[in-house]
């Protein structure tokens, strides 16, 4: 009995019982990949307006309408409640687009970590090492617009001082 089930073929053993991680972890990392290159679109399409009251222009109006006549005794919240349509307002802090950052870094996690599993199971390697890339390049595009807004500031503080005469 030995004998024969040494001959045959199908004696190496699986770990991951025809699971391919590295293939899972690829897909999700692409998908993460494509949700964080929306997020700008996300942010602007989707996010709420900001409240009436914030707004500068009302601000100014409101300003403008108590200048011109006088009215103290009408607040700003009644004259915005009289400008601003009957609609159910949805706060900022309440809206789902707060929460789209972090649902994009769990995807990216969640691809990153079947990469590595598939890493682990010595999967194939291209496979993995491109599902990785996916989910950190994902995770990385999240902060690349803030870190590029602040090179630019930098950038645009040194040619100030260096216009006015300071040395570096």
């Amino acid at each position: 009995m030995s004998k024969s089930f040494a001959t045959e073929k199908n004696t190496k053993t699986s770990l991951d019982g025809g699971h391919s991680f590295a293939a899972v972890g690829l897909v999700i990392g692409l998908f993460a990949f494509f949700l964080s290159m929306s997020t700008p679109w996300v942010m602007a399409e989707f996010q709420p307006p900001p409240a009436v009251t914030e707004d500068a222009g009302f601000s100014f109006s409101t300003w403008f309408y108590h200048e011109m006549f006088g009215r103290e005794d009408v607040a700003v919240d009644e004259v915005a409640a009289e400008t601003v349509q009957e609609k159910p307002e949805v706060s900022r802090e309440d809206h789902w687009t707060r929460y789209w950052s972090l649902l994009v870094m769990a995807v990216a996690m969640a691809g990153l970590i079947n990469s590595t599993i598939g890493v682990l199971q010595r999967q194939n390697n291209f496979v993995c090492i491109t599902g990785i890339s996916l989910c950190i390049i994902a995770i990385v595009f999240q902060y690349f617009i803030i870190a590029v807004s602040i090179l630019v500031i930098l950038v645009i503080l040194v040619f100030l001082l260096s216009a006015i005469g300071v040395d570096f």
